[in-house]
């Protein structure tokens, strides 16, 4: 973008097209660039800052903690007293103990704390406009939420895929998922069909294709279509 970055003790940018000399009064660690939305500069004092695009803010810049790129020109930092979102030109602050899951990989950002999770898109805003008990972020193409009555798998457009009625639901692979009730697991896909009875008292994904299930001490294994195999 134009801008070479000298690390060390007389840490600066120097503009490649007019020469310009930024000089800055701490030692850059790492400079994180966030996709033409600014940069997240670390230091050797394990402080962060944040500096528009064409450092036109505050040189000293925005001391942030633990500040991280999550992708789409969007940063999140912790807070006193809450959780930060910010880009280029753009501050949105959560209130109280929320905590940011997964990242804008798919567009969407999962922003809550107890009780009370939402999905939010690069502005901030509330993309479902609606709360979920718990949750978990999208994945290749679902997220699982819980309701009042329990988990289910959504869609990127807020639509749930089955009735609310599940254990906690984990992806255990692309639109893969694994459920538990009454102490047993089975496993089954994103339209909710059966790939492996709920039987299980214990299920491990071996790879992609091969998964793994215990029940009454015996070890019975499947690929992913839900068929038992035989592993010699």
């Amino acid at each position: 973008d134009g801008w070479l970055i000298n690390y060390g003790k007389e840490s600066r940018s120097i503009n490649v097209n007019t020469e310009e000399v930024l000089d800055f009064e701490f030692e850059i660690k790492e400079v994180v660039g966030m996709e033409g939305s600014g940069y997240i500069i670390h230091d050797r004092q394990k402080k962060s800052r944040f500096f528009s695009m064409d450092w036109s803010e505050d040189r000293k810049g925005s001391i942030l903690k633990r500040a991280k790129y999550i992708g789409s020109g969007r940063g999140v930092s912790k807070t006193k007293n809450g959780l930060l979102l910010f880009g280029d030109g753009f501050r949105k602050f959560y209130k109280g103990k929320s905590r940011y899951l997964g990242d804008f990989g798919n567009g969407y950002l999962l922003i809550g704390q107890k009780n009370n999770y939402e999905f939010v898109n690069v502005e901030g805003e509330n993309v479902f406009k609606r709360e979920f008990k718990d949750a978990t972020p999208f994945g290749a193409e679902y997220a699982t939420v819980k309701e009042k009555t329990g988990w289910t798998i959504m869609d990127a457009n807020g639509y749930y895929k089955t009735l609310p009625s599940y254990e906690k639901l984990e992806e255990v692979g692309p639109n893969i998922f694994s459920t538990s009730k009454q102490a047993v697991y089975g496993v089954f896909d994103s339209h909710g069909n059966e790939i492996i009875p709920l039987e299980y008292q214990k299920i491990n994904i071996i790879n992609d294709e091969l998964l793994q299930g215990y029940k009454e001490g015996e070890i019975y294994y499947f690929n992913i279509r839900g068929e038992e195999i035989s592993i010699k």
